[in-house]
């Protein structure tokens, strides 16, 4: 018989006693994640942005006949590149998918973190690498799986942002498209969230059985979550006036923010294996 889950108060008054004095320890490594999330992002964004006008412009040079002076008049002079557009934001999306799913991996070391304070254990911060130096592939695929589930969430909310850049632009824009956008908007959320809380255990289920597979580790974070997913939904929805006012503070507040929601989780975690018999 399952015991009933800790309150939401409950679980957050447990972070806060966990966290006294640990916070000067994860701080920086909430602060280092963002800079080398950001970091590899736009490094390949830069190259990959490079080497597609390198491959059109030789491209061109091969079968045209322009000399380099003559290219570069054009390209000064003319949308040559926009053509080409289309194509690049699809090769764009798949690279940043699957840099997001890589740089999710430091997710791992985070959750890692976050388990062994919320048991009491030391941390350091080398930990934050523990999902590359320790279960990678099985690190990269579950993040490969949230990369995945996320879009269901991110496409509606990207035609949405295409739109919103119409109007600034036209006066024209069928009133259509945008309410077709925002009907995909809560239609991928209605199919998202209820995939996202079913999986939401995942990296914490890595750490806890590591010598499951993928596959395992996602089948049972879905079975423990049966019942529990409304119980998770309004625990992640009490941290809305938080993460506004990490808004307001321009995200700096996040860095005291994020490291509270985590552990958070982990208590939510832990009370969620004790409440159950078996897994």
């Amino acid at each position: 018989m399952e015991q009933a889950l800790l309150t939401r108060a409950q679980l957050k008054d447990r972070a806060k006693d966990a966290l006294e004095g640990n916070y000067k320890k994860i701080i920086p490594v909430i602060f280092l994640t963002g800079l080398m999330t950001l970091a590899i992002q736009l490094t390949v964004e830069f190259f990959a942005s490079f080497f597609f006008s390198l491959i059109l412009i030789g491209s061109d040079l091969a079968t045209s006949g322009m000399s380099p002076d003559q290219l570069v008049v054009l390209l000064q002079n003319t949308t040559y590149l926009e053509e080409y557009m289309p194509v690049y934001s699809i090769i764009d999306y798949v690279i940043q998918a699957i840099v997001s799913a890589f740089t999710s991996v430091f997710n791992v070391g985070i959750t890692f973190m976050c388990l062994n304070i919320a048991c009491g254990r030391t941390v350091q911060m080398t930990d934050l690498f523990y999902g590359f130096r320790a279960q990678f592939r099985k690190s990269l695929g579950i993040s490969a799986v949230f990369v995945v589930a996320s879009q269901l969430y991110l496409i509606p909310t990207q035609l949405i942002q295409s739109y919103a850049q119409q109007l600034q632009t036209q006066t024209n824009t069928d009133s259509a498209q945008i309410l077709f956008a925002l009907c995909l908007l809560l239609i991928g959320a209605a199919v998202y969230l209820p995939i996202g809380l079913a999986i939401s255990q995942s990296y914490m289920l890595l750490l806890d059985v590591p010598e499951r597979n993928v596959s395992d580790i996602l089948r049972l974070s879905i079975r423990i979550m049966r019942g529990h997913k409304m119980h998770l939904f309004l625990l992640e929805l009490s941290f809305l006036p938080l993460m506004f006012l990490g808004f307001l503070s321009f995200g700096i507040g996040n860095l005291w923010i994020m490291p509270y929601r985590n552990v958070v989780y982990a208590f939510f975690f832990l009370n969620l294996m004790r409440s159950q018999a078996s897994y």
